[in-house]
């Protein structure tokens, strides 16, 4: 899972299909059999049509499932939304959302809830990394 954040500070949110749920979540999927998390990241990420070195995303977080382990990645980098590729279906739409505009979807519902607690994490590492650049 990654969570791809522009110069603006907002965070680029794909729209689930409505077979898959219609809601708002951030890049994610499972790694194929022999490729480590980052290579298959990079390769949901690609196809999107985003072009991304292995050594671009940030790991900053890995979660144990029940079944599995999680890794969370952060990702700047600033993207047109009309150059992206969709697979149609999967994703309806891709854009840019503040935080603040997430925060409203969390509320209503149109956010991912098993994203939810992953956005949060990344909001914490983004808060201990800028208090550690800054000093």
């Amino acid at each position: 899972m990654v969570f791809i954040e522009n110069s603006k500070g907002e965070f680029l949110l794909q729209k689930h299909s409505v077979e898959k749920g219609g809601q708002w979540a951030t890049t994610c999927g499972h790694p194929k059999s022999g490729e480590t998390s980052i290579q298959g990241l990079c390769a949901e990420i690609e196809e999107l049509g985003i072009k991304v070195n292995e050594n671009e995303p940030i790991l900053y977080k890995t979660i144990q499932t029940e079944n599995d382990f999680v890794d969370l990645y952060y990702l700047k980098k600033d993207i047109d939304c009309v150059e992206l590729t969709l697979q149609k279906e999967e994703v309806q739409e891709a854009q840019w959302f503040s935080q603040e505009e997430i925060t409203r979807m969390i509320k209503d519902g149109t956010f991912f809830k098993w994203h939810i607690d992953a956005y949060n994490d990344c909001l914490k590492f983004l808060r201990y990394r800028e208090k550690v650049i800054t000093k």
